[in-house]
């Protein structure tokens, strides 16, 4: 992506340096989380693929290196290096390539300045209940969110033009650059519904292909010279359980006490490693035109979610 980057000064990144630096960086941050807990900063592995293999070897051998030394980080895999993975589970496709520090993601000012959720498996009840189609539904709760993110842009705009937004004001970030995003949670729980089997399979493939699609679509049509839209598979460590509670007060079918935030539900032991890394491979994820693509967090290959 920066190959033929060049500072303002004219000089031209050193990639031995950064590559000694990256290194030297996540060893030692791994021997400083044997001290104590730390939450911060969050750490992602890029890694370009050819399709079939991680290209660079020295790289693919460093990520199995560090966590078979027990370091926890996300994994970013691609075959397009078109996107900055900057979480455990957001993509952000970058058009420009512009000035961007070494340090990180200080230079590239991208990212969600809202992000409002959809619940997949209630919506997906009520139109079943009320015989109406399933993706006109979510497509017309998809039309309302983006004018609930347009109205918070405006105000946005206001806080910025008020000299309020001081960190927009110093050009550290632009309101034009960063998504709104459509939060996704309770699809699992949506197909269990249907009756769709939980599993790498067509129909949960088609299942998972027809809602993120239909999303997407609606993001590239909504999209201005100072809006964008894009999809989240959100943690929602807190929201899984608030939808969660608020369905079954309602009466809806709910299977568990907290809606996942992944592709399988973590309960599920016969799932093996390489089952979940295949249900979050391009077959799922390639209407996710914000999110979740191949960002592996470690905690996946635990089971862990809420």
């Amino acid at each position: 992506m920066f190959g033929e980057f060049y500072f303002p000064d004219g000089s031209s990144p050193k990639w031995d340096s950064l590559n000694i630096l990256q290194k030297k960086f996540m060893d030692w941050f791994n021997n400083e989380r044997s001290k104590c807990i730390l939450t911060f900063p969050v750490e992602t592995m890029a890694l370009l693929t050819d399709g079939k293999d991680v290209v660079d070897k020295e790289y693919a051998d460093f990520t199995a290196k560090m966590y078979s030394k027990g370091h926890s980080f996300f994994t970013y895999m691609s075959d397009s290096a078109d996107s900055l993975s900057s979480c455990c589970r957001l993509r952000n496709e970058i058009t420009d390539n512009q000035f961007s520090y070494s340090l990180g993601a200080g230079g590239i000012a991208t990212g969600s300045k809202s992000v409002m959720t959809l619940n997949i498996n209630r919506l997906i009840q009520d139109a079943t209940n009320n015989n109406i189609n399933i993706l006109t539904h979510i497509r017309n709760n998809v039309l309302k969110i983006h004018k609930y993110q347009t109205a918070y842009n405006e105000l946005l705009k206001e806080y910025y033009e008020d000299g309020l937004l001081t960190v927009y004001s110093a050009g550290f970030i632009d309101l034009k650059k960063q998504y709104l995003t459509i939060g996704v949670n309770g699809v699992v729980e949506a197909a269990e519904f249907l009756g769709i089997s939980i599993s790498d399979n067509k129909t949960y493939q088609e299942f998972i292909k027809s809602i993120l699609n239909t999303i997407s679509e609606e993001n590239k049509k909504a999209r201005t010279k100072e809006l964008m839209f894009n999809t989240e598979f959100v943690p929602a460590e807190n929201l899984g359980v608030k939808h969660a509670t608020w369905d079954k007060a309602d009466g809806y079918f709910v299977p568990r006490n907290c809606y996942n935030s992944y592709f399988y539900a973590v309960e599920d032991k016969s799932l093996s490693i390489l089952d979940k890394f295949k249900l979050h491979g391009s077959n799922y994820v390639k209407y996710l035109d914000g999110e979740f693509s191949p960002v592996i967090p470690f905690r996946l290959l635990s089971g862990y979610n809420c």
